[in-house]
């Protein structure tokens, strides 16, 4: 909704412009600007889906029906009404930025186009607006091309290799009357070239329409369209000019990747018709119980991820788990009640460190999310957590798969350790604090249930947990392992999966 009224405010604003240039010949009642009035009226129609806004549309279909005779009269109680109206409205700041070094020509500018529905940026050198053009959220460059510090056509092709302004518009500006410069511009992705003196009606039209079209744009293009959610592109541009505000400033910034939780059984069991339900209803709910400096995106399927800007971990944490309550309170009722779903989500957040990519970032949220997974579900995980520090496990003898038993164990933040027989695994204990122990029963040179008792018997190792893998039919072993003092038994081969369950499940 916000992003159809910005497209709104602009198109608004670039027609007054337009019939702000018109007005004297109106008032005459030249041939050519009443049919310029009658143009505008009707491409106004392309913007009468945008909310709330009834009065400009019935001013304009007005200055569209009038006969010529009494068309000044109705031009002249209109224009100023949909000034008001512009004005009036409240979407989101549009940033603009001013790139020249004449403190005169950027007050005219300002002058010309501010409006309270947007924000004037203004750099007097190529490296003050390489800086805010990094930090800002700027919807369009008014750039000169000749600056004390830069030529304005380095700046141009800067900005266009930038990942965040690849679609900006960006407007020359030029008191040279050279063709070639002119062509080489609009060649480096120049989307307008005024010369100086530049008639004020003109460019801030001109202006006024790029930002229209951009925005439509952007709303198109950034927007996920099931939820209506940012998506994964903008989530990424808002990730960069984050991360470098939160560099300068030394803010904190925290990162956070969700995931409902059993999701696939709501498609499987109600049809993908409710799980699309479920997403908005989900995206939503979540959505309110955020502040408006938080940044929310569905990020692909049923993940969303969120960037807490100037929030440490802590404030970060609390601010998902109350979404999460609020969602777990929420029933989701689609067509009876034998269709009521309930839906939770499981989260990772993580400080986002200085000179991390956004990959970088949610890939290390992304592992807590998985633990938060593995450990439940419905629930928070942060870095900082005592249950992610890493717990060594000790696996002794052959009974299971090393390198996929390893990634699974690294994947619930877990760090294991391999011992082939009894000595070395004494070897192990004596100097390492073990979390946890994996016995494969089958212990060359040894008796394993003497070896575990030995376990159970010394003061050190006594409270360890110990997971003992018997062989497959054998109940003699399984009930012998647990009298020997293994506190689970599972048969082998184990599935590495299975076997870091048991692992949680035992650590609890």
């Amino acid at each position: 909704m916000e992003s159809t009224k910005t497209t709104y405010h602009h198109g608004l604003s670039a027609h007054i412009g337009a019939l702000e240039a018109c007005e004297g010949g109106i008032l005459e009642r030249r041939p050519e600007a009443i049919e310029t009035v009658r143009r505008l009226s009707r491409s106004f129609r392309g913007l009468r889906d945008a909310p709330d806004e009834p009065e400009a549309v019935k001013l304009m279909e007005a200055l569209e029906e009038t006969d010529d005779e009494n068309l000044p009269a109705r031009f002249r109680s209109a224009l100023p009404r949909l000034r008001e109206l512009a004005r009036g409205m409240s979407p989101a700041k549009t940033g603009i930025l001013l790139v020249d070094d004449d403190p005169l020509m950027t007050e005219s500018l300002k002058g010309l186009l501010g409006d309270a529905n947007r924000e004037i940026f203004v750099a007097n050198s190529g490296a003050e607006a390489e800086k805010i053009i990094g930090e800002k959220d700027v919807s369009l460059v008014l750039l000169d091309i000749m600056l004390q510090d830069a030529d304005g056509r380095n700046l141009l092709e800067k900005f266009r290799e930038r990942f965040e302004a690849p679609s900006m518009p960006i407007v020359m500006l030029s008191s040279k009357k050279d063709p070639r410069i002119q062509t080489e511009c609009f060649a480096l992705g120049a989307d307008a070239y005024f010369q100086k003196p530049v008639d004020p009606y003109t460019l801030a039209t001109a202006l006024a329409s790029y930002l229209q079209r951009t925005a439509d744009f952007t709303r198109l293009s950034s927007r996920d369209p099931l939820t209506g959610l940012p998506n994964r592109d903008a989530f990424a541009q808002a990730f960069v000019r984050a991360s470098s505000l939160s560099v300068r400033t030394r803010a904190p910034l925290s990162i956070a990747l969700l995931d409902l939780d059993l999701f696939k059984s709501v498609n499987d069991l109600h049809g993908h018709g409710v799980g699309d339900a479920v997403l908005r209803r989900a995206g939503a709910v979540i959505g309110r119980c955020l502040r408006a400096s938080d940044f929310f995106a569905r990020w692909g399927g049923d993940e969303f991820a969120l960037l807490f800007s100037n929030t440490d971990l802590p404030n970060a944490r609390l601010t998902l788990e109350k979404a999460l309550k609020v969602l777990r309170a929420d029933v989701f009722e689609f067509g009876g009640s034998e269709r009521n779903v309930q839906i939770t989500f499981s989260a990772g957040v993580v400080p986002v460190e200085a000179g991390a990519s956004v990959e970088q970032a949610v890939a290390h949220a992304d592992r807590l999310l998985l633990k938060a997974k593995a450990q439940g579900r419905s629930r928070v995980l942060a870095e900082d957590d005592s249950l992610m520090r890493k717990r060594k496990i000790l696996l002794i003898g052959d009974g299971f798969s090393p390198t996929e038993t390893q990634r699974q164990l690294e994947l619930l933040g877990m760090s294991p350790l391999y011992a082939a027989d009894s000595a070395a695994a004494s070897s192990i204990l004596s100097r390492t604090a073990a979390s946890l122990v994996v016995l494969d029963l089958d212990l060359p040179g040894v008796n394993a249930f003497e070896f575990l008792r030995s376990l159970r018997g010394n003061a050190a190792t006594a409270r360890i947990p110990v997971l003992a893998l018997t062989n497959p039919d054998s109940r003699d072993e399984f009930v012998r392992a647990l009298r020997a003092g293994a506190d689970d038994c599972a048969t082998k081969p184990v599935v590495p999966t299975e076997l870091s369950a048991r692992i949680l499940r035992l650590l609890k």
